[in-house]
């Protein structure tokens, strides 16, 4: 084979292996980014049902299930994207929503952290704070953001110094 045409494929290839790897990862004809995030906010809307569908993904093709649920019943009507998507590959959808739902949460706890300078300092100079009762229990603004972010206070609490750096690695990266 020539060396043009031996250096054509390769680049063929490498277009070729890109366009796959992408494809994998957001096809063209999989949900757009707008309504993965459509569905993001309904189910944050609706924590029983989001906590259902994170935990049983398959629960979306259950239709007594599904009519139990108007809201989500008449969500799916609405989106039929979703909808079909869902009926396609529910675990695909739920886990595109669950890094979604991922990076809100930093994106969350981030915002907060920026707002309350000191207790940022403390958490990260010490992020094994975030499971003292009394550090917490000093700091109300803190009590109530883990009280209304429960997915976040789990996370956080289980594993404080993944956590505060994953935040910290979000943080650098948005900017």
């Amino acid at each position: 084979m020539k060396p043009i045409n031996l250096m054509r494929t390769l680049a063929g290839s490498l277009v070729l292996g890109l366009s796959i790897s992408a494809g994998g990862v957001w096809a063209q004809d999989d949900l757009t980014r707008g309504e993965l995030r459509n569905l993001h906010e309904f189910l944050e809307s609706h924590p029983r049902v989001a906590q259902d569908l994170r935990t049983n993904p398959s629960l979306a093709n259950d239709r007594r299930w599904v009519d139990r649920h108007n809201d989500l019943e008449a969500f799916l009507r609405d989106n039929a994207r979703i909808h079909r998507e869902m009926r396609e590959n529910p675990n695909r959808v739920m886990t595109w929503e669950r890094n979604l739902n991922a990076r809100a949460d930093l994106r969350k706890i981030d915002r907060f952290l920026d707002s309350h300078p000191r207790i940022a300092d403390r958490l990260r100079s010490n992020p094994d704070l975030i499971n003292d009762r009394q550090f917490v229990s000093n700091h109300d603004d803190l009590q109530a953001f883990l009280r209304d972010n429960p997915d976040i206070r789990r996370e956080f609490q289980a594993r404080p110094r993944a956590f505060m750096a994953q935040v910290d690695r979000s943080r650098y990266s948005q900017r």
